[in-house]
Order: C-alpha cells, then sequence, then structure tokens
C-alpha cells in the first residue's frame, strides 16, 4: 500500500478547493459546493444550437436529442450539440481569466475535468466521441502565452471521459484578433478562413470540439466548417460559458 493509498497522504497534505482554498471533504472533486452553487447559469437547459436558456426548464420527448430554441430550430448548424456549463460572469468568469495567462495551463486541466462532471445531458445520443479537439490558437499566441486554454481543458476533460485527445490536425492559418474586442460581424470577418485541418480524411467520425467561451458563435462556426469539410459526420460543442453578445465597438480611452 503506497504513501497516498492508506490515506497518509491525505493528512499531510489534505485536499483544498481550487476556488477558495478550504478544505475539501472529498480530494478527487476540484471544487467545493459552496464555489459550485456560485455558477451562474449552472444545470440549466439550453438551446443545443445557441446555448440560449430554456424558458420553463422542464424536460420534453426532445430531451434526447436537445432543446432549440425557436432562432436555431430551422437554421441549419453544422454542429449537432452545443453545451455550457455556465454564464460567463461572477465566479465562473474569474476561473476562465484565470486559466488564461501563462501559469494558467494547470488551472485549465482542473476546470475541463470539473466540465466533464457535467457534460452529460446534450450529448446522450452520441454513442461515441471519436476525437476531442480544442480550437487552437496560432502558434505565436501559444508562444507568447506559453499554452492554449482550450486545450488544457480538452486535457482535463479527456483525462475523465477516457476520450482521444486530438491536439494537432486542426489549427489557425494566420494570427487573428481578440474576438472579445469586435462586434459580432467584426468576428465573423476576423476568423473567416482561419482554421485548416492537416490531419487524415475521416469518415462517419464524432468530433467534439472544445473552448472557454462561446459568444456569437463565429469561431465555433469556422471551426464546425472545417471539421465537416474533413469528413466528420456529427458534430459537438463543449464550452465552460456562454459569453454575452457586444453590439458595438468598445470605447477605447485615454
Amino acid at each position: 500500500m503506497g504513501f497516498w493509498d492508506n490515506g497518509l497522504g491525505e493528512l499531510v497534505f489534505p485536499p483544498l478547493c481550487h476556488g477558495c482554498g478550504d478544505l475539501l471533504a472529498a480530494a478527487e472533486k476540484p471544487f467545493c459546493p459552496p464555489c459550485v452553487h456560485k455558477i451562474p447559469g449552472l444545470n440549466l437547459y439550453r438551446c443545443s444550437g445557441c446555448g440560449t436558456v430554456k424558458p420553463d426548464q422542464t424536460l420534453t420527448g426532445q430531451a434526447t436529442k436537445g432543446w432549440r430554441c425557436p432562432s436555431c430550430i430551422d437554421k441549419p448548424l453544422p454542429w449537432d450539440f452545443l453545451f455550457a456549463l455556465g454564464s460567463y460572469d461572477g465566479q465562473l468568469r474569474d476561473w476562465i481569466l484565470a486559466q488564461k495567462g501563462r501559469r494558467g495551463e494547470w488551472f485549465a486541466e482542473i476546470l475541463g475535468r470539473f466540465l466533464a462532471d457535467f457534460i452529460l445531458f446534450p450529448f446522450q445520443s452520441l454513442e461515441k466521441v471519436d476525437a476531442v479537439i480544442p480550437v487552437p490558437r496560432h502558434w505565436t499566441k501559444r508562444w507568447w502565452f506559453g499554452h492554449n486554454p482550450a486545450e488544457g481543458l480538452a486535457r482535463g476533460l479527456c483525462g475523465i471521459k477516457s476520450w482521444h485527445l486530438d491536439r494537432f490536425p486542426l489549427f489557425r492559418t494566420r494570427p487573428t484578433a481578440r474576438q472579445s474586442d469586435l462586434t459580432p460581424n467584426q468576428r465573423k470577418t476576423n476568423v473567416k478562413g482561419a482554421f485548416a485541418w492537416r490531419g487524415r480524411l475521416q469518415k462517419n467520425a464524432t468530433a467534439l470540439l472544445v473552448d472557454d467561451v462561446y459568444t456569437t458563435g463565429a469561431t465555433m462556426m469556422e471551426c464546425s466548417k472545417t471539421l465537416k469539410a474533413a469528413g466528420f459526420s456529427q458534430i459537438a460543442i463543449a464550452v465552460l460559458a456562454l459569453g454575452k453578445t457586444r453590439t458595438t465597438h468598445p470605447v477605447r480611452r485615454g
């Protein structure tokens, strides 16, 4: 019996919540219940096309394939399901910002493991996931920041789900401006044609695209189109948060 197996490890290094630092009752959980309960929009039924919150929050006969809002029900989308853990606000926003920095790779993996505990309802009709694909950063930004947060999320998710992480085939062909600084129309232009596939062509395969925030869907639209062209027949999306759509260009001060 090893040091950690006999419980002595937890006596010397007790498990702490990665959100607030309080003691955890279960070492396998990264966050304590009070921190989890503070996540805005957690466990809400959402549109599987755009993430809009379902008004009455009741399950229907569509539960196995995901509810679609009026805006998405007849809209041809390149993905089949979208799952968001919560809303980009409060504590979840703080966690997402923390995993974006140069030293945030370890925290991104923790958030990915946490995401794995909730990524169930919209995906119960998926028979299998063949490849988990993080939304890529351009190599210049990856070098500057030291990591790709989406890749850390995907790695943590795969560690719990035992899915296959495919990091390299989907890549950015050029640097792009930061989406959060742009209007919806500018976002579409910013990422148009910015992704390409350099792996083998797929056939009847399911891809799970992973990123931290979904706002207008411009990035996911371009990534999904690229994956469809590569032969993936089914695409699901998993993000930590649904962001708020910016309608005007931000005012720069100073």
